[in-house]
């Protein structure tokens, strides 16, 4: 990659990831993207049977730190921008910036859909990558119930 394109500073990290809600009043269509796309949870206290929680703390550390300004490179990612909002109803929960997973908003916009974006800057970033290169297909168990039936015969219903 060009040295020009690289991402080296706060403010290339802030160019092009988010982690804040759009104000609905300046891009109301992306403000509407985020709230419906990019929320996570609720989880935690809110709802402790969430998917993401492992052992009564949600996995994925959410809701994160407010912040006010982006972190470089810890650990190899930066920490993002999270300023204090007035919170938002979505449903039945309120949620604030906390609560927002990193994105672009060029592509959420383009797309409409969940895009999570992250800066990677280290050795980690190779690991990161190569998980979903090997991480398989998507795959589902089902089983096949028959009330009636005394005898159940897994292999004629496969």
């Amino acid at each position: 990659m060009d040295s020009s394109f690289k991402i080296r500073t706060k403010d290339d990290i802030d160019k092009f990831v988010s982690a804040e809600s759009p104000n609905i009043n300046v891009n109301r269509r992306l403000f509407e993207i985020v709230t419906i796309c990019m929320v996570h949870g609720p989880c935690g206290i809110i709802n402790p049977n969430a998917p993401c929680m492992k052992d009564g703390e949600c996995s994925k550390q959410f809701p994160k730190p407010f912040r006010e300004e982006t972190e470089e490179n810890v650990n190899g990612s930066p920490v993002y921008k999270r300023r204090c909002i007035e919170p938002v109803r979505l449903g039945k929960h309120y949620i604030d910036n906390r609560w927002i997973v990193p994105y672009n908003p060029w592509l959420s916009k383009h797309y409409n859909a969940h895009i999570n974006v992250e800066v990677c800057a280290s050795v980690k970033s190779v690991k990161y990558l190569n998980k979903y290169v090997y991480k398989g297909h998507d795959a589902a168990s089902i089983t096949l119930k028959n009330d009636d039936s005394v005898n159940h015969d897994e292999i004629l219903n496969f």
